[in-house]
């Protein structure tokens, strides 16, 4: 066994042969030549950082030569709450316990069996900032060697209240309703949780009018206008021949709309939305130097 003062991982690389050349009556191959059929495949460990470990796997040919197929093998992992395996073979411990971590190439595989005792889970975080509508929450878990590991995607969430938010395997929120719910992750015996007071995602339109400061006034076409603030930030549309506008879609809360037009002072108009859509009337004078409009 492996002596290390991260998570203690013991070894047994076993390899598997699984392969069919076809013989002639002399023994001599009758498909592919023997540099390319595969005799056996072998799975060793190679270094480990944090809690990763590096796999390589090595394909000894029928004719006695090797081959480093680390990158072009399938990997697979036989318990997926202990270790996961990437398609170049880097191994990321979950937690403790025993797994099978295989490597097949060209229909032979080859393995290697860990053990792995991980440090205690002490403690989890919960992180990520509410938002109307839906929001994504972040789960560390704390070792008692004072590491830490995301366990967003490996971790059991729970909604106090599925009426008013559910929440995914992942730890992505979606808000049924307002109110306040405790959301929580569980993992390997320890539970952290947050305290959310949540709202559904609301939104209305922002429209009116935009014309000039002459008597009486005059439609002003093409103008942008643009939210800068929010989710929505970015959101615009063009006034028409009329001078009317609408954007739909901006969500309940502050909004600072932007009006810009070349040979006109920009205007920004800061509303307050609330319940309903909001009808704006917008003078815009002429400015004594052009500016380019921005789109």
């Amino acid at each position: 066994m492996a002596r290390t003062s991260l998570p203690v991982i013991a070894l047994a690389i076993a390899s598997h042969v699984m392969v069919d050349c076809g013989q002639t009556k002399n023994g001599g191959p009758t498909g592919p030549t023997a540099s390319t059929n595969v005799a056996s495949v072998t799975v060793t460990s190679g270094p480990m950082s944090g809690s990763t470990i590096q796999l390589a796997a090595t394909a000894r040919m029928m004719d006695g030569s090797m081959q480093d197929v680390t990158q072009s093998s399938t990997w697979n992992s036989s318990n997926s709450s202990v270790a996961s395996v990437s398609g170049g073979g880097t191994v990321t411990l979950l937690g403790s316990g025993t797994v099978d971590v295989s490597a097949i190439y060209r229909g032979v595989s080859g393995s290697t069996h860990l053990v792995v005792a991980l440090p205690a889970v002490t403690s989890i975080t919960l992180s990520g900032a509410t938002s109307p509508g839906s929001f994504q929450l972040t789960a560390t878990a704390h070792r008692a060697d004072g590491s830490s590991q995301n366990i967003t995607t490996i971790a059991a969430w729970q909604s106090s209240n599925p009426q008013i938010a559910t929440i995914s395997p992942s730890g992505f929120v979606t808000v049924a309703a307002d109110g306040e719910v405790d959301l929580e992750a569980s993992y390997q015996g320890a539970t952290g949780s947050v305290h959310a007071t949540v709202a559904v995602y609301r939104a209305f339109a922002v429209a009116g009018t935009v014309v000039d400061g002459s008597s009486p006034p005059i439609a002003i076409e093409d103008v942008r206008v643009q939210i800068l603030n929010g989710v929505q930030a970015g959101l615009h549309a063009f006034t028409d021949s009329q001078g009317t506008f609408r954007i739909a879609g901006v969500p309940v809360g502050i909004t600072l709309v932007e009006f810009t037009h070349d040979g006109y002072d920009t205007v920004e108009r800061e509303i307050a939305i609330v319940d309903r859509d909001i009808q704006l009337s917008v003078v815009m004078t002429k400015a004594s130097a052009a500016t380019p409009m921005r789109r």
